[in-house]
């Protein structure tokens, strides 16, 4: 029997014209008692929500029931007929563009403080694509801290990072020697132990010095082994530069800077973590550590280093002279040469780590004033009621973006 295009079965092997000539209860009734059951479930509800799906599968037809009908057109209710649409992966997401205003510029103003300054790694994300540091510094939405299933690149780095400070921690304040660097670098089980630990940390996420035994195999034995050969390079590296005083490993340093906010005057915390910084030479040495495809070192303008929405940006470039600069004023050093150890380029020949400005070493007091400047106007923008936060027109740059899911390109 079919009611409403839906096809229902009796509960029984009796044959419905047998059940109604006995007066048994049949199909009649059974619908009688769900429509019972449904006006009486909704009778004193102040607020009934009720759904249904159009698709059409099996013996759904996709339409609304008979009582959804009912109550549209033979009751004294109205109620409103909502229909949701979802999207699917293949629809064009809409550009989202968040305009900036009074509140969000109060609210990062409260953020920067001391205790945190705006970064490097702020800065440029925020060069990169000002909708994610909207995100990540204006909304405080948190990046997932997910557990990997391999090391990736940031858990490499971190690996690498620690056990560097490890290893030259003892030597901080002192100046280094080749006997030093050559001491540290045949002390295999020192070095081993240390790796071995960093993996333990940062990987497996056993606290410092806990007694659980963490036994590395497959990709992480390969992990293990890269770092020491990398390590090893540096130690080289290191030698050839020595004798030099070690100043600090992975310390935080910040200064003020004065900027003009909507014709008010207001000083910003700029500053950060620093992996290394020495001294040879009368030359300080601000050094940061890349895991990761370090494509240039070099640049040719300074304001092309602030340049937003760049394609390949030159961001390791950048981090590296804001530390500088913020050396300049904390330290009031005046001979400081900013560096990347680019563990890729460790093993080419005449490996150096300095940055180049137009093809030649420079010290980066020639360009103070120029990267004040360019830093000035970016931080004007960043802090403006009139600024603007959008997506990036380079998609490619979302594949690894924690809130790729919100902008739904991927």
């Amino acid at each position: 029997m079919k009611i409403n295009g839906r096809t229902f079965t009796a509960p029984s092997f009796i044959p419905a014209n047998i059940r109604k000539g006995f007066g048994l209860p049949g199909i009649d009734e059974q619908d009688a008692m769900y429509a019972y059951y449904f006006y009486r479930l909704i009778q004193r509800a102040e607020n009934v929500t009720a759904t249904y799906s159009v698709i059409k599968e099996g013996i759904s037809t996709g339409e609304l029931s008979r009582y959804g009908f009912q109550l549209q057109y033979d009751s004294v209710q109205k109620p409103e007929k909502i229909s949701l649409d979802f999207s699917f992966a293949h629809d064009t997401a809409k550009p989202i563009r968040i305009e900036s205003s009074e509140q969000i510029v109060a609210k990062l103003l409260s953020k920067n403080t001391d205790e945190h300054p705006l970064s490097p790694s702020a800065v440029n994300t925020y060069l990169q694509c000002s909708l994610r540091f909207y995100f990540r510094y204006v909304m405080q939405l948190p990046e997932p801290d997910e557990v990997q299933e391999e090391i990736d690149g940031m858990i490499f780095g971190n690996i690498f990072h620690d056990t560097m400070e490890a290893l030259y921690k003892p030597l901080i304040g002192k100046t280094v020697t080749k006997d030093d660097i050559l001491n540290i670098s045949k002390n295999k089980v020192l070095i081993e132990n240390e790796v071995h630990k960093k993996i333990a940390k940062n990987y497996f996420r056993e606290k410092e010095g806990s007694s659980k035994t963490v036994v590395l195999e497959g990709k992480t034995l390969l992990i293990y082994e890269n770092i020491k050969t990398y390590l090893k390079q540096l130690f080289k590296i290191d030698i050839g530069f020595a004798p030099f005083q070690l100043i600090s490993l992975e310390e935080k340093y910040k200064t003020l800077f004065e900027i003009n906010i909507n014709g008010v005057s207001k000083s910003i915390n700029i500053g950060g973590k620093i992996d290394r910084i020495d001294k040879a030479n009368g030359s300080l040495r601000v050094l940061d550590y890349k895991t990761g495809n370090v494509k240039s070192k070099s640049f040719k303008e300074v304001g092309d280093l602030f340049i937003k929405d760049l394609k390949d940006p030159k961001k390791e470039v950048l981090q590296a002279m804001i530390y500088s600069w913020v050396l300049w004023h904390d330290l009031k050093e005046t001979n400081i040469k900013p560096g990347i150890y680019s563990l890729k380029d460790l093993f080419t020949d005449k490996f150096n780590p300095e940055i180049s400005w137009e093809k030649h070493d420079f010290s980066f007091s020639e360009l103070i004033a120029d990267f004040e400047s360019g830093l000035k106007i970016l931080l004007e923008e960043i802090y403006s009621e009139n600024n603007a936060f959008v997506q990036t027109p380079h998609v490619e740059h979302c594949n690894y973006c924690a809130y790729k899911t919100i902008c739904q390109r991927f």
